[in-house]
């Protein structure tokens, strides 16, 4: 839990892969008046940001899906905190965000295989994500 006990909101969550030590960080917030989707889409850059000081350099991929879902994936090279981000959205509703983080030092190096493993199926959750 964060802020003194209780998340900022309800669907913030960890799915945790144990046996590749890395956690992916999720958070799922409607757009609303107090959450206006352009302050979260900012938030997302300027979380994303924080790595230039470590990043070799940031790639970004828009994401347009048939099925209303769009956002953005940011690929990380370097060694941060998190290599692999992505916000998704519908652009009325719905704001999704996740990140990938290792729970260790990270050395780009060391993690590589891991990391381009984890990236693929963070993709495969980008392509077959649906509102519902």
């Amino acid at each position: 839990f964060f802020f003194d006990g209780k998340p900022k909101h309800d669907c913030w969550f960890d799915m945790e892969l144990t046996a590749l030590n890395c956690k992916i960080h999720c958070s799922f917030i409607p757009v609303s008046k107090k959450d206006p989707l352009d302050d979260l889409i900012n938030d997302s850059y300027e979380l994303i940001s924080k790595h230039n000081i470590k990043a070799d350099y940031i790639n970004e991929y828009l994401i347009q899906k048939e099925n209303g879902v769009n956002g953005v994936v940011f690929d990380v090279e370097g060694s941060v905190a998190s290599n692999f981000q992505f916000y998704l959205t519908d652009s009325t509703d719905h704001f999704f965000r996740g990140s990938l983080y290792f729970n260790s030092k990270v050395r780009a190096d060391s993690i590589a295989p891991v990391a381009e493993f984890m990236k693929k199926e963070i993709m495969q959750i980008i392509e077959t994500f649906e509102w519902k």
